[in-house]
């Protein structure tokens, strides 16, 4: 069920990025396909990426698919996007979207095709019914394009508005054969059967039933449904709330005639529709060429071929539809009773098949869905997901409803006007003596603005002054640019005569003692403790210490392309610089590249959310791209041409002002029942270990360099120790110390070291202990206070025995035997009685009180996973010592409340 759609126009539900499936094959530069240039997005679909691309030579735009790389090892998923080639390549005619080439590029396989820039049919009937003879017309020349398709041994077999396309001069191109059939036989022997394909409001009452293989006759009742929509502006059996009944719905229950809907619709136009939508292959139009015929028929005023049927018609239809219980009617009892029991059992298990099918289906769409993350796909895909359960219950419907929950997501809430708490204000300035405003920096607590000109002046207003309190000159070929400074500290302020100047609000300069400045920057952006101040321009990025008058680093030789943004701690700086177009971040300290994103176009402006979780970039192609700084994931693109983008922490919403002066809210979904805690530094070194504290309040996790303490209540790191009297590539082994105060055993070269953890976490020496013997080696302390240790004989045998309460005296050797027992004791991390187990596919099964199959939103190499205490929590310690946490009591809650048995976890 591909939806790929080779339109140029945008609609809400697109996402614009390389998502998860993307970034394993695609390096943050972005990707090259040799002979064209990648433009954007156009669309997506289950199996493939369309974009709008320029062909070297010949020069031309055209549409570019792309296949996911994630798929190309998928059993089947490759074999399927060659179908769809073959069949397009093969088919020459006028209504069908010709493909230029077909190829692979550096693991991308593609083909190109001709650009259908007029939108599709879908996005034709958002607007409600089109004209009669339009419909005629338009359905005409499909059916005359699929007659050419069946001929040469090809099904469509998904025929739906969506896969119908416009160019600029309104003609329409038949596309999307990601589920086509291809056939060697002749045309009359055109059928295949398979696994369930299709949309299901198009879907022909022969396959929803399950007995009968794909046809010509089935293509013609999909066409049909579109032609019933056309007229109507709604589906067949769109009252139908979910998939079983429409099912049911399109194999037994009559079509509604369309006159009885629109009034609009001729009778011989009606009668057209509805034999093409005959229950009975055989009653339907024997081609699609004696469809379009019809129709032509009707549009020249001529008698058309098909004719209505009266009542007995109808009744003959219906006996011949159940042909074998009419027979059964007239038989003798006794052998009627037992042929209809025949009869229905048969109905029955082709029932059941098509709805296991069709329970297949959906959870592949659910997948689908939540693996491109398009905007809103939460409601989307827990809506499959329960019909697919309403269908056959299972685990596998349970597991991906937990993916699913588990992702963030935007919800769009449209609305005009101004956000009551927006960064706009409900003033403006003043209009300067033909000075025509070029931008405004607002700051909402002091209601004050600092507005620039594009004659490169720049004025300082406040709300309630009728003029500006101060305006600013520029020098000779530059352009005066300033920001506020925090806490009501002031204005910075450069590019005018005086240089470089902190100033009073007022505009009276405080201080002068500033470097100069090497060239004209067009940006200047403070830090949010207002100790560093950005600048940017044609010349690069440079970032100036207020404190030390000094500039500490530099980006030369790379063009910033708007104002750089301080994520609100003030530790790194987003920018885009270059040629290349990408977000990146880098470290406030020293410039380093701490991460970087790839955009579809030049960022005009930056915002970010105050836990520095989400990145919005306004582009100049017309679109808002969302990051998830947390997983360095692109999440969403919003098809708006945005002049201002601001997130609230008190809405958790992102709005966009767009250029026509409308305010778009996306609200924020958070993760449910999964959260990833703030990582500090970029710590690269080996974990060895990870144990929770047996009061079930820290998380100690130890690698190379130390050890680090966690608070499980704040979901954040508290305390590190440096372990720096050891090889830096050795590992730290390190345990809680079972009935103390939040103590430490730290095992290091001759010695031990206990470290106490104080009330906020952070943690200090407390002594060190030479109890430690040459050749021993500590291996786990036990909840009972019992020490396993290693000692090493002299002849370089070592032995394993218990120490009471980590005292040497009275040391317990133990035979080989005797250690598995031992080990099973439980230590500080293992005081539940659950447990957790890496698949082999990246998911995790938790056994136990809770069970439940989870799916981490982005790959993670996990290297240690532990229970919180009260076995409510799952904690997972990647190796780039990423703490990740799933909360099992809320996850199955959720479930619960959605119609989830999660009781089916414990089969």
């Amino acid at each position: 069920m591909d939806d790929d759609n080779t339109s140029s126009e945008v609609s809400d539900s697109e996402a614009g990025f390389l998502y998860d499936v993307f970034d394993d094959a695609i390096a943050s530069e972005g990707f090259q396909i040799e002979g064209y240039e990648i433009i954007r997005e156009l669309n997506r679909g289950g199996m493939g990426i369309v974009y709008l691309a320029k062909q070297v030579s010949p020069e031309r735009e055209l549409a570019l698919k792309v296949m996911l790389p994630h798929y190309a090892d998928e059993a089947g998923m490759l074999d399927r996007f060659y179908i769809e080639v073959r069949a397009m390549a093969s088919l020459d005619h006028a209504g069908i979207l010709p493909v230029y080439e077909v190829s692979e590029s550096d693991g991308f396989h593609y083909f190109s095709m001709k650009l259908a820039e007029g939108g599709s049919l879908e996005e034709k009937l958002e607007k409600g019914p089109l004209l009669p003879q339009e419909v005629s017309q338009l359905i005409r020349e499909i059916a005359n394009a699929l007659h050419h398709a069946h001929q040469r041994g090809v099904l469509h077999r998904d025929l739906k508005p969506g896969n119908f396309l416009f160019d600029s001069a309104g003609q329409v191109y038949v596309s999307d054969f990601g589920v086509a059939k291809l056939a060697n036989a002749k045309v009359s022997n055109l059928t295949q059967d398979d696994s369930f394909v299709g949309t299901p409001n198009y879907l022909p009452p022969e396959v929803a039933e399950g007995v009968s293989k794909a046809t010509i006759a089935g293509d013609i009742y999909s066409l049909g449904a579109v032609m019933y929509e056309c007229l109507l502006g709604k589906k067949l059996f769109s009252h139908h709330g979910n998939f079983a009944s429409l099912l049911r719905a399109i194999v037994d229950e009559p079509i509604e005639a369309p006159r009885a809907l629109n009034a609009g619709v001729s009778k011989d136009l009606e009668t057209i529709c509805l034999k093409a939508l005959s229950k009975s292959p055989a009653d339907r139009y024997s081609s699609a060429e004696e469809f379009a015929s019809d129709l032509a028929r009707w549009e020249a005023g001529m008698p058309i071929m098909a004719r209505p049927l009266g009542f007995f018609g109808n009744l003959w239809r219906l006996i011949k539809r159940h042909a074998v219980v009419s027979a059964l009617i007239g038989a003798l009892a006794i052998l009627a009773m037992v042929s209809i029991g025949v009869v229905v059992n048969a109905r029955l298990k082709a029932r059941e098949n098509i709805q296991l099918r069709l329970h297949e289906s959906l959870l592949g769409q659910a997948k689908t869905e939540r693996v491109l993350a398009q905007p809103g796909f939460r409601a989307r895909v827990l809506s499959q997901l329960e019909q697919a359960w309403e269908l056959s219950p299972s685990l596998r419907v349970e597991e991906e409803a937990v993916a699913v929950l588990t992702k963030a997501d935007f919800v769009i809430q449209k609305r005009t006007g101004t956000s009551n708490s927006s960064d706009e204000m409900a003033w403006s300035p003043v209009q300067q003596d033909d000075e025509q405003v070029r931008s405004i920096r607002w700051q909402t607590e002091s209601n004050q603005a600092l507005v620039f000109y594009h004659s490169g002046s720049a004025s300082f207003w406040c709300a309630q002054e009728e003029e500006a309190l101060q305006t600013w000159i520029p020098a000779h070929g530059q352009s005066v640019i300033a920001d506020f400074l925090p806490n009501e500290r002031g204005l910075l302020v450069a590019g005018s005569e005086a240089g470089i100047t902190l100033c009073q609000k007022d505009g009276v300069v405080v201080d002068a003692r500033f470097p100069k400045l090497a060239e004209n920057p067009r940006f200047l952006t403070v830090s949010p403790n207002g100790d560093l101040a950005a600048f940017g321009g044609s010349e690069g990025l440079a970032v100036l210490d207020l404190n030390k008058r000094e500039w500490i680093w530099s980006q030369e030789q790379q063009v910033a392309r708007c104002s750089p943004l301080w994520t609100p701690d003030g530790r790194h700086l987003i920018v885009a610089l270059g040629e290349k177009k990408r977000a990146q971040v880098l470290h406030a300290k020293d410039g380093g590249e701490a991460l970087s994103l790839r955009l579809s176009g030049w960022p005009e402006q930056f915002a970010c959310d105050s836990e520095a979780r989400y990145l919005a970039g306004a582009l100049d192609d017309g679109s808002v791209a969302i990051f998830d700084l947390m997983t360095e994931r692109a999440i969403a693109r919003l098809p708006y041409r945005a002049s201002h983008i601001r997130f609230s922490a008190e809405e958790n919403a992102l709005f966009v002002t767009t250029s026509k002066g409308d305010v778009m809210k996306w609200q924020v979904q958070e993760p449910i029942g999964y959260h990833e805690w703030p990582r500090e530094g970029d710590d690269v070194s080996s974990i060895s270990g990870a144990e929770i504290s047996p009061n079930g309040q820290w998380l100690l996790v130890s690698g190379t360099q130390g050890v680090e303490v966690y608070s499980i209540a704040e979901q954040r790191q508290t305390g590190f120790y440096s372990t720096e009297n050891q090889r830096i590539d050795a590992a730290t082994s390190a345990w809680w110390l079972p009935r103390s105060n939040g103590q430490i055993l730290l095992q290091v070269p001759g010695a031990w070291e206990v470290l106490q953890v104080e009330p906020t976490g952070k943690l200090v020496f407390s002594h060190r202990s030479e109890a430690r013997l040459p050749g021993v080696k500590l291996k786990a302390i036990y909840l009972s206070g019992d020490w396993l240790v290693e000692e090493k004989n002299e002849d370089g045998s070592s032995v394993s025995m218990i120490w009471p309460k980590g005292e040497s005296q009275g040391a317990l050797p133990l035979e080989s035997g005797e250690l598995a027992s031992v080990s099973s004791q439980k230590t500080s991390s293992q005081n539940v009685n659950a447990q957790a187990k890496i698949l082999s596919d990246g998911r995790i099964r938790v056994s136990g009180r809770r069970a439940l199959t989870l799916t981490p939103p982005r790959a993670i190499r996990f290297e240690k996973l532990l229970f919180t205490t009260d076995g409510e929590r799952l904690l997972g310690v990647g190796v780039d010592h990423q703490v990740v946490e799933w909360n099992l009591r809320v996850l199955s809650d959720e479930l619960a409340t959605r119609g989830f048995d999660v009781s089916l976890s414990q089969e």
